[in-house]
């Protein structure tokens, strides 16, 4: 094989990789076979992680049983993982959701709202500060993890305010597992399907450099035969 297509396949591989290390899918009795990405961002709020969600084919996780919350925790979040919360797709803001409205949470996907792992005392749309948007309180659901696995924060949901929390210390105690960390994405269609939109750059630049070298070899060829 020459180099070139060496080259190639390398590049071939590592897009795959890359792709495949991003996305579990969710198999076996009672699953729902879609497709689940956990991914670290701690400046994008609800609706920013919402219209990124989207822009992967997806949106934010639905979690709508015990076994759904389950497999999202024993997948992406182990004791000693670290601290921080993470949107998920559900929200009480009316327009946000289909059917949401003050009090009332809903999917974005408009799925029923039947099964909910809320911390303890929540959700309380706490509107005084730090916390909430101030009249609006606190809306949108984000999925907390402890790194020590204590409760009520275990994998437990919270209602926040749309920008989420950073540095949030309450009577001089810090509260690390409210720092904003991502968000959670559900997808129906296989990702791998299609080359994901990351893997694609990856193999045009490499094809750009290998046609560069090809030409520049072909050239100086050119000119060593012209001088003799």
């Amino acid at each position: 094989m020459r180099r070139s297509g060496i080259a190639l396949a390398a590049l071939l591989a590592l897009a795959t990789a890359e792709a495949r290390a991003a996305w579990v899918q969710w198999m076996g009795p009672g699953a729902t076979n879609n497709w689940y990405r956990l991914v670290h961002d701690t400046a994008s709020d609800w609706f920013a992680a919402k219209a990124a969600a989207e822009a992967m084919g997806g949106h934010l996780a639905t979690i709508t049983s015990a076994d759904e919350q389950t497999f999202i925790r024993t997948t992406f979040f182990a004791v000693g993982s670290g601290y921080g919360s993470y949107w998920i797709g559900a929200t009480d803001r009316a327009g946000a959701a289909p059917g949401a409205s003050e009090g009332t949470f809903s999917w974005v996907t408009g799925e029923p709202f039947g099964f909910a792992f809320w911390g303890g005392g929540q959700p309380d749309n706490n509107g005084a500060f730090p916390f909430g948007d101030g009249a609006e309180g606190e809306d949108f659901v984000q999925f907390v993890w402890r790194a020590d696995g204590a409760t009520p924060h275990q994998g437990r949901w919270n209602d926040a305010r749309q920008a989420g929390y950073q540095g949030i210390v309450l009577g001089g105690v810090a509260l690390p597992h409210l720092d904003l960390k991502g968000y959670l994405v559900e997808r129906k269609t296989d990702p791998y399907a299609v080359p994901a939109p990351a893997g694609v750059a990856v193999i045009a630049v490499g094809l750009l450099g290998l046609a560069a070298l090809r030409i520049g070899r072909r050239s100086g060829t050119r000119r060593w035969r012209g001088s003799t």
